[in-house]
């Protein structure tokens, strides 16, 4: 059962007004649910929208937060405060590298919203250490209007061309809307 999510998604909103209203939506739905968010700790972009869902449900939000950190470049020339000082908790710790340990550990599952390399990174780690045997906590990526095709389409290279075989991959899940990604949690 899982109580709680490690969710990876982008400190921008993209370009679309969708990501930001689906990250609050699953925010809003998952502490209606009594699932309990771990995120980035950020209060830009998806980030924000993802954290405000969970608040306006009065759900708990976990932000995991580098010490000192100011956010990418655009945010620092801006001197934009990064940091969501409104959750629930705030866990402070010593780098990026530490925050995805704390983030893995607390969780039982991730859940991947459209985001860019901070979110890769984050979402590549948690599924090495599935494949490395450091846990066996189920992933699922949520596809929305097919931003993670790509990805899908690497992951089937990498099987066709035999870097990628004798692994179980039936703990990666592709839902494509909210609702399934909800379903697929609930299972």
């Amino acid at each position: 059962m899982i109580k709680t999510a490690a969710i990876y998604l982008g400190s921008a909103t993209g370009r679309s007004q969708i990501f930001s209203d689906t990250a609050f939506s699953i925010g809003a739905e998952l502490a209606r649910m009594g699932i309990s968010v771990v995120y980035g700790g950020a209060c830009v972009g998806t980030m924000k929208s993802l954290a405000d869902g969970v608040l306006s449900e009065s759900g708990e939000v976990i932000g995991v937060f580098p010490k000192g950190f100011k956010g990418k470049k655009s945010y620092q020339e801006k001197k934009v405060e990064v940091c969501h000082y409104g959750l629930s908790r705030l866990i402070e710790v010593e780098d990026m590298s530490e925050r995805k340990k704390v983030m893995e550990k607390m969780s039982d599952c991730c859940i991947a919203l459209p985001g860019s390399y901070g979110t890769l990174d984050e979402l590549f780690e948690y599924i090495v250490n599935h494949q490395l045997g450091f846990h066996d906590k189920p992933v699922y990526i949520l596809n929305l209007d097919g931003f993670y095709d790509p990805i899908i389409a690497m992951i089937e290279k990498m099987k066709e061309t035999e870097f990628l075989k004798g692994y179980d991959q039936s703990f990666i899940h592709f839902p494509t809307t909210v609702e399934d990604l909800l379903t697929a949690i609930k299972k």
